[in-house]
């Protein structure tokens, strides 16, 4: 993993977000189809495996982690498995926020392991920013 002196946290505007957003809802759901089909705009349209983990959440307080080198998103199996669907596709929006604004910083994390170091050693302000945009 590199250093965490060479992550450079965007301070992105709401505008600025929102624009980008607007462009990968056209680009990843181009019907338009309401719910938005975001798991299967990450595994066929952009390629990621989606994977369960049993205890993501209780082991790293984390609810999905993202290994981009291997396009993949590792995510909380409870949450997975889960009933609450809009739980589930909340959070792989919110990964798919980090691929589409942050790639530039987990591109610096070779694993998945690293993602979970990251959130732990990241400085909070950072952290901030990073999970807000997302």
């Amino acid at each position: 993993m590199a250093s965490l002196d060479d992550i450079n946290t965007p301070r992105l505007s709401n505008k600025a977000i929102l624009k980008i957003a607007d462009e990968a809802l056209i680009q990843l759901n181009p019907n338009q189809t309401i719910p938005v089909p975001i798991d299967q705009a990450i595994e066929i349209v952009m390629g990621y495996v989606i994977i369960p983990c049993p205890d993501l959440q209780s082991i790293s307080g984390c609810d999905a982690a993202l290994a981009i080198k291997d396009k993949e998103i590792y995510i909380d199996e409870d949450i997975y498995m889960s009933e609450k669907y809009k739980r589930y596709k909340f959070t792989l929006a919110h990964e798919l926020g980090h691929i589409i604004l942050h790639e530039d910083i987990f591109l610096l994390l070779d694993s998945y392991d690293d993602d979970i170091d990251f959130h732990k050693k990241c400085p909070a302000d950072a952290l901030y920013w990073l999970e807000w945009q997302a």
